[in-house]
């Protein structure tokens, strides 16, 4: 059980399914971009330790440790989910991104998603 909201920008495990097994999923790292309130759901999108993607909203991490994760990591901005906060596995976030990283998602995402962060 979360001890505190997700606030936008913050580190949470999460578990994502499989595209192709959506019964199969698994633990990962996610950036809060929205928290509401009132139905207590995230949109989140994902966080991964590939980095060498080039595809549409892959944003680099340039400050990950800041960030709490382990190994540099990549958000992958074209892959937002909502997820109720009872699938959120931590009661606490597992860092932020740093004010450089955040603004890079946030550029992402409204590339990907015009007004979605506004």
């Amino acid at each position: 059980m979360m001890k505190t909201d997700p606030r936008q920008f913050e580190i949470w495990w999460v578990p994502f399914a499989f595209p192709d097994k959506p019964s199969k999923a698994k633990n990962r790292p996610s950036v809060i971009l929205q928290w509401d309130d009132g139905t207590r759901i995230a949109l989140v999108t994902k966080v991964t330790g590939n980095t060498w993607r080039d595809e549409p909203g892959y944003v680099v991490l340039r400050d990950w440790q800041d960030a709490g994760l382990s190994k540099p990591s990549a958000v992958r901005c074209s892959q937002l989910l909502r997820l109720p906060s009872n699938l959120f596995l931590d009661d606490g976030p597992t860092g932020r991104l740093s004010a450089y990283d955040a603004g890079s998602v946030a550029w992402a995402i409204n590339e990907l998603y015009p007004g979605l962060l506004a």
